[in-house]
């Protein structure tokens, strides 16, 4: 027994191994800590697992499961006295809320550790760092002097340690509450005193928050020289720690200092550098945000689960009296059947109208069921409509705030370039075009948006008439010959003299318009592209040649999976969203149209769909 607890302890050891560098990893030793541990009956392991799998779900934003395993960790803890660990929980349960901005209940959970820190001879140091947490609450709410309160008791316990990181980590703290106060020497004087620390024991993270604070002091010294230096030795540290939060950080003070420089080059080169990240940020706090929703509906649904627990234990205890009333009425019955065959013939016919009652109420019973049931069968249609309308909402916000965000971010920061006039003339022509094909791209983009909205939330009133399938397919490439000449791609057409089809007009012409801009795309230059409409037996058929890149058959697959969008980047790198063969797919299957896709790697693809030839002709189209 002791050699396999010293398994255990071993897991232990390596977690906190690969805590901070692999969490994944650190997942699974913990899994498998777990596992030995209750194998074994090891409660102080098993409490350690538990706590560990917090951390490790903590570090992955889900905070839901890290608060779970936190509190099973707890009560082993307890049970076998370990005081100190319990503390240490409540301490990571606050962490995890601050992360959520929920202060209240982090201010709670962090108190609670330090109650139960104060009393005990290892309790100092981590009274050291749940005060230094609070005191990070409190730098977020603005609460400066609460906040140098926090500090200051945290770095005089961390001083009668001496503990040197978390000494030199407190003082960056106080420095960054002085520069919020606009107090640069005292801020200067404790950063200098953490700098030395940090340097003596290469506390990467901790000099990174130094240089920065230092570049902003610095900044507001108009000391741009030095500004710039601290803020690059920052950054560099930054790529050590692999920390994106400091990073975006560093991105957006260079880019600034770059501009107050007036070298715009640089500026707009970190700005972009700062934009790019921080939307990767942004998506990490929008994961944090359903987080801390998810976590709110599991609060709500253990609520409701223990209510609906409480009726059960009401309705058996209700149950059993019953029972036992009926038992006590059947020995009664026995009593009185052995005393007198009399009262027996009474009994009998008591007991008869009984059943035939309960026989009525279990028909009702069954009855309430099956209605039950019914009720049920249409909440999980409307639960099903719902994730329908919840996946296209999303896929439209998740389309918008990627792709449309960046671009007129870009717009809004040339149009400020245009107005201070910092730009040449030859400067200016160059970003007037990228400009120019950036609006053309978000136009196109926004089209094809609100059409495939439209399609999901209110779905599309179709005009289907008799037209002209030449005049058709002439507009629908008349729009994209500037884009097919920039590439040198030449575009064709061989269309059946006289060719008539029957179907919406204007949803044909969006069809041929977005399957001749893929073909452009997927082309390289001086390939071709070539539009065909034949007439067959049932049908018309019309198809888009190109001598493209093609794809094979997995892309194929992708492109048509209609719970999706894919899209890969152009031969010249233009951008997609995939909205395109949806919404080709969609008007297709409003004209009673089909859409079929050939493709060879390395030689080109066929895009081709059918129409019928009027108004009497709706087929089933099969493709050779």
């Amino acid at each position: 027994m002791p050699e396999d607890t010293n398994k255990v302890e071993v897991l232990r050891l390596l977690f906190n191994e690969y805590r901070y560098s692999d969490h994944e990893q650190a997942r699974i030793i913990a899994q498998e800590e777990l596992r030995l541990s209750l194998q074994l009956k090891y409660t102080l392991g098993e409490a350690s697992a538990y706590r560990h799998l917090g951390i490790s779900y903590a570090h992955k934003g889900k905070s839901v499961q890290a608060i779970e395993y936190y509190l099973k960790a707890i009560p082993l803890y307890e049970r076998i006295h370990e005081s100190f660990f319990v503390g240490a929980c409540y301490n990571n349960i606050g962490s995890v809320y601050m992360d959520l901005k929920e202060w209240d209940k982090a201010q709670s959970n962090l108190f609670k550790a330090i109650n139960i820190w104060k009393p005990l001879s290892d309790g100092p140091e981590g009274t050291c760092i749940a005060l230094s947490n609070l005191g990070d609450i409190y730098l977020e709410q603005k609460q400066y002097a609460h906040a140098l309160q926090m500090y200051e008791q945290s770095l005089e316990i961390a001083q009668q340690l001496k503990l040197s990181w978390l000494i030199a980590g407190t003082q960056t703290s106080i420095g960054n509450v002085y520069i919020r106060q606009k107090e640069y020497k005292k801020a200067t004087s404790y950063l200098t005193k953490a700098s030395v620390i940090a340097e003596q024991n290469h506390s990467n993270s901790i000099l990174t928050q130094i240089y920065y604070y230092q570049s902003e002091i610095s900044l507001a010294n108009n000391q741009l020289q030095n500004a710039l230096a601290q803020a690059f030795e920052a950054l560099s540290f930054t790529k050590k720690t692999k920390s994106s939060r400091w990073q975006v950080k560093c991105y957006k003070q260079l880019a600034h200092i770059f501009t107050l420089q007036e070298n715009y080059k640089q500026g707009v080169h970190f700005q972009d550098l700062y934009i790019s990240l921080n939307d990767s940020l942004n998506n990490v706090q929008q994961a944090l945000q359903i987080e801390k929703l998810q976590y709110n509906y599991q609060l709500e649904k253990k609520d409701l689960i223990n209510q609906s627990l409480l009726k059960d234990k009401k309705l058996k205890e209700e149950e059993f009296d019953r029972n036992t009333t009926r038992r006590r009425f059947i020995l009664g019955l026995l009593l009185l059947f052995i005393a007198t065959t009399v009262f027996y013939r009474i009994t009998y016919k008591r007991q008869k109208k009984m059943n035939q009652t309960m026989a009525l109420q279990q028909q009702e019973i069954e009855a309430q069921n099956e209605e039950i049931r019914s009720q049920n069968d249409q909440i999980s249609i409307q639960r099903e409509d719902l994730t329908k309308a919840n996946a296209a909402l999303n896929k439209l916000f998740n389309i918008i705030a990627h792709d449309l965000r960046a671009p007129f971010r870009s717009i809004e920061g040339t149009i400020t370039l245009f107005e201070e006039e910092l730009l040449d003339p030859q400067e200016m022509q160059t970003v007037v075009q990228k400009l120019g094909a950036q609006v053309s791209k978000s136009s196109e983009l926004l089209d094809k948006l609100l059409i495939w909205s439209k399609s999901q939330l209110e779905g599309f009133q179709v005009n289907p008439k008799t037209f002209d399938i030449a005049e058709v397919i002439h507009r629908s490439t008349e729009i994209l010959e500037i884009q097919a000449s920039q590439k040198k791609i030449s575009i064709t057409t061989e269309i059946e003299s006289s060719l008539k089809g029957y179907a919406d007009p204007d949803m044909i012409e969006t069809i041929l318009r977005n399957l001749v801009s893929n073909a452009i795309k997927f082309c390289e230059k001086n390939d071709t592209i070539r539009i065909c409409a034949i007439l067959k037996e049932s049908h018309i058929s019309i198809s888009v040649h190109d001598t493209g890149q093609g794809m094979d058959e997995d892309v194929r697959k992708k492109i048509l999976n209609p719970t999706s969008f894919y899209s890969t980047l152009g031969t010249s790198g233009e951008k997609g969203t995939g909205l395109g063969i949806h919404l080709c797919l969609e008007f297709l299957a409003l004209n009673n149209g089909h859409l079929h896709i050939e493709s060879i790697p390395g030689e080109g693809s066929v895009f081709t769909f059918t129409l019928p030839r009027d108004k009497n002709k709706v087929y089933e189209a099969s493709f050779c």
